[in-house]
């Protein structure tokens, strides 16, 4: 398998593709598939099984391993038909969103404020085109506040 991985990561990097932290999940996940599944194609249980550990980890950095499994997975399923390629969001997504900040209307109005006082050098509607901007994000993105 890590022959496999080392071909994979090559021909996607001669393709552009910079694999640094992926490639190194990938290498680990070769050297673990020929230590338990030697000689073996890759099967959804096994790419779970590797993608889970350490059982430790968030939930979404076992998703990410498993994304890379399954990008070097349909690599090998051209190369092998017993190849599994796991599906899509099995372990959830890879990634978790951030609450968005949501600014004060003190601050909109001083950062509106600051707009209006813009250099108009290059054009005289630069600083109203500024403190429109932000007023209409701010009562668009806020129901009942404006």
């Amino acid at each position: 398998m890590q022959c496999l991985v080392g071909r994979y990561l090559d021909q996607r990097r001669k393709l552009g593709y910079g694999l640094r932290a992926a490639g190194k999940e990938l290498e680990q996940f070769g050297r673990f598939a020929d230590q338990t599944a030697p000689g073996r194609p890759i099967t959804t249980a096994l790419a779970l099984q590797w993608a889970t550990l350490p059982k430790s980890s968030e939930r979404t950095y076992h998703a990410m391993r498993l994304i890379a499994v399954r990008s070097f997975a349909r690599f090998c399923s051209g190369l092998d038909p017993r190849t599994e390629v796991p599906p899509f969001g099995l372990l959830g997504p890879n990634f978790t969103r951030r609450a968005p900040h949501l600014y004060s209307r003190d601050h909109v109005r001083l950062i509106m404020d600051r707009a209006r006082r813009l250099s108009a050098a290059r054009s005289p509607l630069r600083p109203h085109m500024y403190e429109a901007l932000v007023g209409l994000l701010f009562v668009s993105g806020k129901p009942g506040t404006g």
